[in-house]
């Protein structure tokens, strides 16, 4: 998914479509005429389901979008069957001034004539869709197997999980797209508390002690309690702001740096480029260094160094007690993957996107 978007449809289809995967999946389901009081006029009248095609090129491919009341908002449900995508939800549909969007997949469309018309933003994929009524397909389930681990539990998220979920004795904890951190009881997989941090979470959390620290994608920096998910205190970073897709500049943008807790410090990157130290106790700075570019992967932390990759292509070596920098290695790609210590060398992977992907191993003492 790192690679770059090829002219073919069905490559195109496949990065646009992969995001309804990662939201949940048992939201109820949305009635095609279903009354909603509660909307206004004019999403009230984007409600049912509306079916017809994907278009690039001379190919196609057939695509449905369903829209209903979900928790006071408008929740789009999307069906591409080509690509194994059934009635997955998108996210919630908001006006703008030339129509309607959905933010999360970026897509931008309005009603012309009865028609739904719209656009994929970074691919410009154009759809075509016409309101329906009949069913729609419906995904495929694999018979049972002997030889598959039978499930212990599962727990369904508010929002689409993008980032590991870290375990503290009994506890489980995990952010998600819709800005809530959990802690679940690894037993039986029960919610033991909610944190809503009102900005989506994509990166992994950290635990220490009774403490859990994790970044939002606004640039805020949380500690909360892991016992009772209250609030201990918040750091704004900076930093936040809108990701990018398969197909922009960019490139893929759907993952953020995870705190390193270490001797009362933390260490954590953000999107605006800046490294941070903070005091674990307080949030307070301790220092920062600015990178050339977005900072998405958790830091590596040995000895007196920590160590950290940026889309600037570089990785950085910098001293732990002052935040200079000792050295910094250019690997010719954007870096989004977490630095990992292997017979005194670094090893860390790039994005296939320029001259030198790959993995490297770099030498971390000096």
């Amino acid at each position: 998914m790192k690679h770059p978007v090829r002219t073919r449809f069905l490559a195109v289809s496949f990065f646009t479509a992969t995001l309804p995967l990662l939201y949940p999946q048992d939201t109820p389901a949305v009635p095609a005429t279903s009354p909603s009081p509660e909307l206004p006029a004019a999403l009230k009248n984007l409600e049912g389901l509306w079916v017809g095609t994907a278009l690039h090129q001379s190919e196609s491919a057939e695509i449905a979008y369903e829209f209903g009341l979900y928790k006071g908002k408008l929740l789009a449900k999307e069906w591409l069957p080509k690509l194994h995508v059934f009635g997955a939800p998108v996210g919630y549909v908001a006006e703008k001034a030339t129509g309607f969007t959905i933010p999360g997949l970026d897509l931008d469309f309005s009603i012309e004539d009865d028609h739904l018309i719209g656009e994929f933003g970074l691919t410009e994929l154009p759809i075509r869709l016409e309101r329906s009524n009949r069913a729609l397909p419906t995904e495929t389930v694999p018979p049972a197997s002997e030889s598959i681990p039978k499930i212990a539990w599962s727990y369904q998220a508010p929002g689409g999980i993008w980032a590991n979920p870290v375990a503290a004795g009994s506890t489980v904890v995990v952010g998600d797209s819709g800005g809530h951190l959990q802690a679940l009881d690894g037993t039986n997989g029960q919610r033991r508390w909610l944190f809503d941090a009102q900005s989506p979470l994509h990166g992994e959390p950290a635990v220490a002690g009774d403490a859990v620290y994790f970044l939002a994608d606004n640039g805020r920096l949380f500690k909360v309690t892991l016992s009772s998910g209250k609030l201990i205190w918040k750091a704004d970073l900076g930093g936040g702001g809108k990701r990018s897709l398969p197909g922009s500049p960019d490139g893929w943008d759907y993952s953020s740096a995870g705190p390193v807790v270490a001797d009362g410090k933390i260490y954590i990157g953000g999107g605006d480029g800046t490294f941070h130290a903070l005091d674990a106790e307080n949030g307070k700075e301790i220092w920062k260094f600015k990178a050339g570019d977005k900072v998405r992967a958790t830091a590596l932390v040995t000895g007196n160094r920590v160590f950290f990759g940026s889309f600037d292509h570089y990785i950085y070596g910098l001293d732990r007690e002052t935040g200079k920098q000792v050295w910094r290695f250019d690997t010719g790609s954007a870096v989004n993957t977490a630095p990992v210590l292997a017979e005194h060398k670094i090893v860390v992977g790039t994005r296939r996107m320029a001259a030198r992907p790959g993995l490297f191993f770099i030498g971390c003492l000096g």
